[in-house]
């Protein structure tokens, strides 16, 4: 177990600090992810191999803000600036399936789960 916070001296991260940030986690994401992300941080492709995919829903539910409200086109959107491959319906299903978004009973509605799953917790799931 054990929780990743920080990130690496060669990310601009530094030793001082005690305090997490909780950005260590999209630095350890995107190197994760660096075959499947462009230049500009979008998903060019959706990985076949669970685990990956996993790291790439952590990585795009990382765009969406804690509180807010979201309609499914504005899901779709957001989702649409962050990959390439044009199937947010997909990754907005995926977000949802693996409750990292819920919503509401009409489907009208989105929102980031309060309870965000940890990677352990989902390698133990689906592992």
């Amino acid at each position: 177990g054990g929780v990743l916070t920080g990130k690496a001296i060669s990310y601009g991260g530094s030793l001082a600090r005690k305090e997490a940030t909780g950005f260590g986690l999209i630095y350890f994401m995107r190197e994760m992810l660096k075959n499947f992300l462009d230049e500009s941080g979008r998903l060019i492709a959706y990985p076949s191999k669970r685990k990956m995919k996993l790291y790439a829903l952590i990585y795009l539910s990382k765009k969406f803000e804690a509180g807010k409200s979201y309609t499914e086109k504005e899901v779709n959107a957001l989702l649409g600036h962050w990959h390439t491959f044009n199937d947010p319906a997909t990754l907005r299903r995926e977000l949802y399936t693996h409750k990292f978004l819920d919503r509401d009973a009409y489907g009208k509605e989105y929102h980031l789960e309060e309870k965000q799953p940890t990677i352990e917790e989902l390698e133990r799931r689906y592992g």
